[in-house]
């Protein structure tokens, strides 16, 4: 899967290169130091240097340029037939699934070399100076620890994965189609599955999807699905075959895409006019934190990765 090369093995390879970079450059401090090597001897290696920086670089074009806007040249309709509807519907779960773990992850380092400062001085040694930040100040007497740089390229590396993660569902969700050919994906995958719970698992992120879907485009979202899932799950097994089935031809005709609304409807046990509702106040605050919650962490990785340099 594309994805995973581009979130996990390529930032990985990035982080790797980097420590064996340093590695490197402490090597050629010390041995300038005790005389044991030569200026020309670190000049006849320096091609080394070279292939690191131009791979990080190639890494930071595709995960950031490349990969979020793809398949921008093409229509959400013309990406989900050549990707493939199941594939693109995993495809983006992953993705979804990589930024949340990551998030977190660098929340957590993102406080730790924050407060660092503050607290190194409470580490008993040899931490409390292998941790020490002020250390990143002497330059050029190799006095720099590869334990302390390394925190600082592990909080680079995931900041890397989340905000190539948050591009590319940022670009995804840009086009309001997107939702209904993800929920058509959904019901798609449900035709390969045979236990029951898989079913009802993308049956349910189907119609979610489907629903928000609605939102987007006519600011209107239905208002009793967890009453149909109930009623859906607890049907008979024909049954509830029937009711998927259904629900898929309506959403693959594409000709009317309100016609899964009525057959729901009729599902449901409220009427025609509390059916299709405004979306909650609350819910449109939830939205709105669970997109700044990203944006809020990548610009304060920003900022103390700039003034860590100034």
């Amino acid at each position: 899967m594309f994805a995973t090369l581009v979130l996990i093995i390529f930032p990985t390879l990035v982080l790797i290169s980097q420590v064996a970079f340093e590695e490197m450059r402490l090597y050629f401090i010390k041995g300038l130091e005790n005389g044991s090597l030569t200026i020309q001897y670190i000049n006849s290696n320096i091609y080394i240097y070279y292939i690191i920086i131009y791979f990080q670089y190639v890494v930071f074009l595709i995960t950031l340029a490349v990969f979020p806007p793809f398949p921008a040249p093409h229509s959400t309709e013309k990406y989900f037939r050549i990707r493939g509807f199941e594939n693109a519907v995993l495809e983006y779960e992953f993705v979804r699934h990589i930024l949340l773990v990551t998030l977190v992850l660098l929340i957590v380092i993102l406080a730790f070399t924050i407060i660092l400062p503050i607290i190194h001085s409470y580490f008993p040694p040899p931490l409390n100076t292998l941790l020490n930040p002020g250390i990143l100040n002497v330059r050029g007497t190799g006095q720099e620890v590869l334990p302390l740089h390394i925190i600082y390229y592990l909080r680079f590396y995931l900041f890397i994965i989340v905000l190539g993660a948050f591009l590319k569902i940022l670009f995804a969700l840009a086009k309001a189609q997107f939702r209904l050919y993800f929920a058509i994906g959904c019901f798609r995958i449900i035709q390969r599955k045979t236990e029951e719970v898989g079913k009802m698992r993308y049956l349910v992120k189907g119609l979610n999807s489907y629903n928000k879907y609605l939102k987007r485009c006519m600011n209107l979202q239905m208002s009793n699905l967890t009453n149909i899932y109930s009623k859906i799950s607890i049907a008979p097994q024909e049954e509830r075959k029937k009711i998927i089935e259904s629900l898929s031809d309506f959403l693959e005709r594409g000709d009317n895409t309100l016609e899964p609304v009525r057959y729901l409807l009729s599902l449901s046990k409220v009427s025609e006019e509390e059916f299709l509702t405004e979306q909650p106040l609350k819910q449109k605050i939830k939205d709105g934190y669970t997109l700044l919650i990203p944006v809020f962490t990548i610009i304060v990785t920003l900022i103390t990765s700039f003034l860590a340099k100034h």
